[in-house]
Order: structure tokens, then C-alpha cells, then sequence
């Protein structure tokens, strides 16, 4: 009969590999549940949404950002490189060229088609905190 030991650092990297699969489980549903719960709130077109849950007021918001990128390459050979350089420096200044825009110095038709808006990921942002009962 042969007798094992275990040593105490081994009992505990088997107790932190095995918490460590719990958190990613854990991870893998709360990200399951924010996509649905988020897709929910786009369907029903709520902004947010919240609840008294064991004396904690727990509330999401729908979050989602936008960048624009512009193709400065196709707008500047759309606009002609002397009236591009003037809402440019080392870069083209977006502010210039939406104050040329509201002049109407440039066309909004060509600027457009070099415009893009891309949308953030979005996401869910959860607060919690403690719920008084004088609070409605």
C-alpha cells in the first residue's frame, strides 16, 4: 500500500483551479444574459430597467457609443487636395470641416459619402445599491 501526500500548496492550486472554472462558467452565463437581456431592451425599446431585489435597488442601462471615421484618402480627391488642405493640418480637422459644412462652404452630398459612423458594441451598465423603504 503506498500513501500519498498532499502538500498544501497543491490542495490549494486544486481549490483555485477549480473556483477559476466557477468564474468562468460564472463569466460565460452573466455575458449570455447581458446579450439577451440586452436584446430584450432594444425589442421593447427600453433604455433601462430596474428592480427591488433583497433590500438592493438593481438597475441596467442600454448603453451603446458611435465613432465617425472619414476616408480621407476618396474625400480629399473628391474635394480636390487645395480645398481639402484648408480643413486639414498633419490630419483633417472634423471640426473645420463641419464648420465649412454649416456654411455651406462644402457640399454635404460629397462629404457624405466619405462618412461612416460606426457603432460601439453595446453594453450593459449595472448599478446596484442599498433601497430605503421611504424611496417609491
Amino acid at each position: 500500500m503506498r500513501i500519498t501526500q498532499t502538500h498544501p500548496t497543491e490542495d490549494l492550486l486544486g481549490r483555485y483551479a477549480a473556483a477559476r472554472r466557477k468564474a468562468e462558467d460564472a463569466q460565460r452565463e452573466v455575458k449570455l444574459l447581458e446579450e439577451e437581456l440586452a436584446a430584450r431592451m432594444v425589442k421593447e425599446q427600453r433604455k433601462s430597467a430596474e428592480l427591488h431585489d433583497g433590500g438592493k435597488l438593481v438597475r441596467v442601462t442600454y448603453v451603446q457609443g458611435e465613432t465617425t471615421s472619414i476616408d480621407e484618402a476618396g474625400l480629399k480627391k473628391a474635394l480636390g487636395a487645395a480645398e481639402f488642405r484648408k480643413y486639414t493640418q498633419e490630419k483633417l480637422d472634423k471640426k473645420k470641416l463641419e464648420d465649412a459644412l454649416d456654411r455651406g462652404d462644402v457640399d454635404p452630398i460629397v462629404v457624405g459619402q466619405y462618412v461612416k459612423v460606426n457603432p460601439s458594441r453595446p453594453y450593459l451598465r449595472f448599478t446596484e445599491k442599498e433601497h430605503r423603504d421611504d424611496e417609491h
